[in-house]
């Protein structure tokens, strides 16, 4: 660091003063009370910020302003200290730069200011803090305080033999601690090689654990299947559930009053009469093509009309058959219904209340239905 110049404004004896510094030593010589010593006060305010308080102020005035050009690390720096009843502040500009200022920072330096002037205090070894920058009027000259072994240390400080000393010390640290620790790692290794010798046989242990991989592999398989099941078994439970609300269904539907007897005897009765319808269109296809060359007066309007009620019969057969395929396509087992028990069962409640299943009519003393089957019609 390379000082350029120093102003003091109300510092002490100086109301408006400025020191230009130049290259190597200077000497500032003066009578009594000039203000010799200010300036070195001056300058520990600017880099140190002693001492504190605002007893420096020029007497009748209420701010102090010291302002500090100096040179560091190849550029020049403009460091201001002001103090003042309600304003206590530094402002640091860079040539080129803006200002930046720091107010309210404590009994400390700003980081940003020590960084740039790089004169910070010595700390040694043993706690002590050395400033090597600035001494005291009556102090005596530079390296001729203090004990041999401070001296010492603040040379070993400044040719960098301190770096040499630490690492001397963190070494002889580090080989203590390792030291400990390889005899604590050589008692451990005691102590498995003796729990190694109390072991059973390792191929036997080997092979048990290789057989217990086998159990576990199995286990899982099997814990696979088991998991397979379960979803077979809500499936199962939800199929149960469906069939129940069906089931539910089903017995809330009205009930059908469906002689089943009868309908059978119809249908039977609609495969003669289709069987007769063939015959008929079979023997109406022959008279049309015979050729009779006398003339016959027959009347042809009574068959004609049987053939035409033969057709509607069998289109009535043909719906009851559709009808009769779509009750017997219904799989009703799975609902636990069977057509003839419901059948038998509602003829058992029909002649309980009195009424007979035939003919849904009241029952009278020699009541009788006689079932005719495969009626000729």
């Amino acid at each position: 660091m390379k000082l350029i110049s120093l102003h003091l404004e109300n510092y002490q004896a100086h109301v408006d003063t400025t020191i230009d510094f130049v290259d190597g030593f200077n000497v500032i010589i003066g009578p009594t009370d000039a203000g010799k010593s200010s300036i070195i006060r001056a300058l520990l305010k600017v880099l140190r910020d002693t001492p504190a308080g605002k007893g420096f102020i020029h007497t009748g005035e209420d701010t102090c302003t010291l302002t500090l050009t100096f040179e560091n690390f190849g550029a020049v720096y403009t460091l201001i200290r002001t103090v003042a009843a309600s304003k206590n502040e530094y402002s640091l500009q860079k040539a080129g730069e803006a200002v930046q200022s720091f107010a309210s920072f404590g009994r400390e330096i700003p980081r940003e200011i020590l960084d740039v002037i790089s004169m910070a205090v010595v700390q040694l070894e043993n706690g002590e803090a050395v400033d090597l920058h600035f001494s005291d009027q009556y102090d005596l000259p530079f390296m001729m305080a203090g004990t041999a072994s401070l001296r010492s240390r603040l040379l070993g400080r400044i040719a960098g033999l301190h770096v040499l000393g630490s690492a001397s010390i963190a070494a002889s640290k580090d080989e203590r601690h390792f030291g400990t620790e390889i005899g604590h790692v050589n008692n451990e290794c005691d102590q498995l090689r003796k729990e190694i010798e109390g072991m059973p046989d390792v191929a036997a242990l080997e092979t048990h654990v290789k057989t217990l991989k086998q159990h576990l592999e199995e286990a899982k398989a099997l814990n696979t299947k088991v998991e397979y099941l379960q979803k077979i078994l809500g499936d199962l439970n939800a199929i149960k559930v469906a069939g129940k609300q069906l089931a539910q269904e089903v017995q809330a539907l009205p009930q059908l009053d469906i002689d089943f007897s009868l309908l059978h005897s119809q249908a039977a009765q609609l495969a003669k009469l289709a069987q007769y319808s063939v015959s008929l269109h079979a023997v109406n296809s022959q008279l049309n093509t015979l050729v009779i060359p006398v003339e016959i007066n027959v009347d042809f309007t009574a068959p004609t009309d049987l053939i035409k009620r033969i057709e509607s019969l069998q289109k009535m057969y043909t719906q009851l058959t559709t009808i009769d395929a779509g009750i017997a396509g219904i799989d009703l087992s799975k609902y636990d219904i069977k057509v003839y028990e419901a059948e038998d069962t509602w003829q058992k409640e029909l002649k309980a209340l009195g009424i007979c299943p035939t003919c849904k009519q009241p029952i009278a003393q020699g009541h009788v239905h006689v079932e005719i089957k495969d009626k000729d019609v």
